[in-house]
């Protein structure tokens, strides 16, 4: 990345980063938002600021711990997913829990390794 093209997107001392934002339809196979922040610029930030849509079925992935459980809910109203990293110490209580056909299972387990 040139360092004079991007002296907005400050990371270090003498480095330089940017983070696309970005929602892909999987059916149209093309992106249907996209936003161009500092790569220190959290996912949560850019999705509660911007205009971000919020599709039924779309799987949305924030990739640091934040947690807002209000924009959290309005996915969920939405029809839309969404996957986070959680902090440590949260509090939860797991309702139940459905099993997995075992070849499925196993597939997902060996993803983590």
């Amino acid at each position: 990345m040139c360092l004079s093209v991007f002296d907005w997107a400050k990371f270090r001392l003498r480095k330089r980063a940017v983070k696309l934002h970005c929602l892909f339809d999987i059916k149209a196979q093309i992106p249907v938002f996209n936003a161009i922040t500092t790569a220190k610029e959290s996912d949560i930030i850019v999705a509660k600021n911007s205009a971000l849509p919020k599709i039924p079925d779309s799987i949305n992935v924030f990739d640091r711990a934040y947690n807002d459980f209000d924009l959290f809910y309005r996915y969920e109203e939405a029809g839309a997913f969404f996957v986070t990293r959680a902090k440590e110490n949260l509090r939860f209580e797991l309702p139940g829990q459905h099993d997995l056909p075992k070849k499925k299972a196993f597939n997902l387990i060996k993803s983590f390794k």
